[in-house]
């Protein structure tokens, strides 16, 4: 067995199709380049792996003959100094429930868990810090959450806040911060902001790393890929249910209705397997619907970037129609026009 000789190093560039091809040796799943990697090889040949993208650790692998060297562990280690040198001091790490001890042994720390899956976090910043910040906004009586990207916030987002707030003393909505939208998320934010700012009772939530996304849940681990979107769904709402609901003392969480996205409709059933167990109501609020179709932000983009302004502002209230005739707006859409219909 190849151990003495192995050496750690740092995977060039031009090198990630031999990652990928280890990986999927040993039974992962390639997602695409990552932005660093890290390897243990012998005579050339890969024997462990880790990479990073963003601040998420991903492509913890070790040859199956080799599992037991703690390899995985070593280079993970490496990887969190490399990291907080280049400044990433926060860092996730998803992995199988069965392997979050070990990494819990280097300074991982577990905040959610959802069947085989698990979330850990390591670095300055912590979830119960994150939950201490939130609690200067907690206030007596019902409080309600709602989750959105509002890419771009429609007359749709604003029917549902809307309706939410009058069910509730109370209503908080959190913003999904990773910035992978057409519209950047410090612009949605500030479309959100002020297109409910004369609902007293709303809360607008800058978008936080503890709102997981599809685009940030590495599931090159997960054996079965049908499985991906539910078990991401469902360490979200475990992560939501322990530490943010309690900070507010959030009883009800908000949906819209979704007929049409199998994705988003299963989201909406696993909130209500794991948090009406835990106490929260999850109330699903049917989605406006204007000339027999609901008002989306997808079909919002659509008319934009066809060039059918007319027809979209018809969908948005009017502090995002202001914003859509700024430079900066004009500009949005003019992206929109060339790369979304590449």
């Amino acid at each position: 067995m190849r151990t003495e000789n192995a050496r750690a190093e740092w995977l060039p560039f031009t090198m990630y199709q031999a990652l990928k091809t280890f990986l999927e040796k040993n039974g992962l799943r390639w997602e695409g380049d990552p932005d660093r990697c890290l390897v243990m090889k012998d005579e050339g040949e890969i024997l462990a792996s880790c990479a990073l993208s963003g601040n998420v650790i991903k492509y913890v692998a070790v040859d199956g003959a080799l599992r037991q060297t703690g390899w995985a562990t070593k280079l993970v280690s490496m990887m969190i100094e490399d990291a907080f040198l280049m400044g990433k001091t926060h860092l996730f790490l998803f992995t199988t429930s069965d392997k979050a001890d070990s990494f819990e042994e280097i300074a991982f720390r577990k905040i959610a868990g959802y069947k085989s899956v698990a979330l850990l976090e390591c670095g300055m910043k912590n979830v119960k810090s994150y939950a201490e910040t939130l609690k200067k906004h907690k206030a007596a009586g019902v409080n309600g959450a709602i989750v959105m990207n509002a890419n771009p916030f429609t007359l749709g987002h604003r029917y549902l806040i809307e309706n939410a707030s009058k069910m509730c003393d109370r209503l908080h909505v959190f913003m999904v911060k990773e910035d992978k939208s057409t519209f950047p998320a410090s612009v949605r934010l500030r479309l959100v902001t002020e297109g409910v700012k004369d609902l007293t009772n709303v809360v607008v939530h800058k978008g936080s790393e503890y709102v997981l996304s599809r685009a940030t849940f590495p599931g090159y681990f997960i054996k079965d890929a049908g499985e991906i979107s539910s078990l991401q769904a469902g360490l979200d709402v475990d992560l939501f249910a322990r530490h943010i609901a309690p900070a507010l003392d959030i009883t009800k969480r908000f949906v819209g209705s979704e007929p049409f996205d199998p994705a988003t409709h299963a989201y909406n059933q696993k909130m209500k397997e794991i948090l009406t167990p835990k106490g929260i109501e999850v109330h699903e609020i049917e989605r406006l619907n204007k000339d027999n179709e609901a008002v989306s932000a997808s079909r919002v983009r659509s008319f934009l970037k066809n060039g059918e302004n007319e027809k979209a502002f018809l969908l948005l209230p009017e502090t995002t129609r202001a914003f859509l005739e700024t430079t900066q707006g004009k500009e949005i859409i003019e992206r929109m026009k060339i790369y979304e219909n590449q």
